[in-house]
């Protein structure tokens, strides 16, 4: 931005938008989930957003030091090698199958 009025000005209408959005994003995830998982889905929610202050904070520092490119490089290959630390550890559970009496109707999982 070229003056300091409009960069507080675009800083406003993005934290605006985003809070619309936040808001939009909850009420659709609670109206989605049953009445006995709302409480898991807004914990998991908390858990994903409680982390977004350190990662930024963590990310500022790193592109002064490292550059964005690494940065956002070095960000993406973590994601990854996490996702798959994850698949490997929880693989039995991720994927196992109750084992079914013959001519019986498969009942759902629950969480």
């Amino acid at each position: 931005m070229r003056s300091l009025e409009a960069g507080l000005l675009t800083l406003f209408l993005a934290g605006f938008a985003q809070n619309l959005a936040m808001i939009s994003m909850t009420a659709f995830l609670l109206a989605a989930a049953g009445d006995r998982f709302r409480g898991r889905v807004m914990g998991v929610r908390m858990l994903a957003v409680y982390g977004l202050p350190l990662g930024l904070m963590a990310s500022g520092a790193l592109i002064g030091h490292i550059g964005y490119p690494l940065t956002i490089s070095a960000f993406a290959a973590a994601g990854l090698l996490l996702t798959l630390l994850i698949g490997i550890t929880w693989r039995a559970s991720l994927w196992r199958r109750r084992a079914q009496p013959a001519g019986a109707m498969p009942k759902p999982q629950s969480v």
